[in-house]
């Protein structure tokens, strides 16, 4: 009988830390919409875009983002990619800077992706949803296709 009740609280233990880890992340997703870059509040040590905005959203089990606006050259900035947070690499279209992803969920309000150009890491991404859930922070460092460096920090407010 002992042996039947620490196999039960074991089990609920387990389930109890299962629930608030990683595969909790994936169920609660505070990124979910459409977020519009605020230049003035950003911090770029290369040009800032003239216009940006985000959009996350539900793609089965994935999820889709995809980016869109003006580059500060004036070129059309329009990116596209689908990802799970396992933090495997996948296929983004769309950007000079890299071709693969890689996200991963820290919690409903953090997320990391690395980006990468013909498998060299390029770029590396942490962001944070604001507790208020208005706004998101991305801080961004590494180089982009022109060997530049990037350290970036961009604010993001939900539309």
């Amino acid at each position: 009988m002992r042996f039947m009740v620490r196999t039960i609280m074991t089990s609920a233990v387990l389930v109890g830390m299962l629930s608030s880890g990683p595969l909790a992340a994936q169920t609660a997703d505070n990124f979910m919409g459409t977020w519009k870059l605020n230049v003035a509040k950003s911090k770029y040590t290369t040009a800032a875009p003239k216009s940006l905005a985000v959009t996350f959203e539900k793609a089965g089990a994935a999820v889709k983002i995809t980016a869109k606006g003006v580059a500060a050259d004036g070129t059309p900035i329009n990116s596209v990619y689908t990802a799970t947070y396992d933090g495997k690499d996948v296929p983004v279209t769309g950007s000079p800077d890299f071709d693969t992803a890689a996200m991963t969920m820290m919690d409903a309000n953090t997320r990391h992706t690395v980006r990468k150009k013909g498998g060299k890491e390029m770029q590396v991404v942490h962001s944070v949803v604001a507790k208020d859930g208005k706004s998101f922070t991305s801080t961004t460092k590494g180089t982009n296709a022109k060997g530049e460096k990037v350290d970036n920090t961009a604010v993001f407010e939900k539309q």
